[in-house]
């Protein structure tokens, strides 16, 4: 796995409003995470380390699917952007 194309894909996918794209892009990189892979270069050096990449990429999965349940609630009631 290639975490920062994964990143760029969850970007894209976001841009897109691609929910189910988003969601599977942030499930695979948290896995990913999960079994102690190295993170994708996120905000900042690489100087900064793995544990700010990891964090920050956590973080970005997290807000991800986050984002893909409010917008399934949204669509559900008939809300969509």
């Amino acid at each position: 796995m290639d975490p920062d194309e994964t990143l760029r894909e969850l970007f894209q996918a976001l841009k897109r409003r691609s929910w189910d794209e988003v969601e599977a892009s942030a499930e695979n990189l948290l896995g990913w995470l999960g079994k102690r892979g190295f993170p994708p270069q996120t905000l900042g050096p690489k100087a900064l380390g793995r544990g700010w990449h990891r964090a920050v990429a956590h973080f970005v999965c997290m807000a991800a699917l986050s984002k893909v349940r409010e917008a399934r609630k949204r669509a559900l009631k008939g809300d969509v952007p």
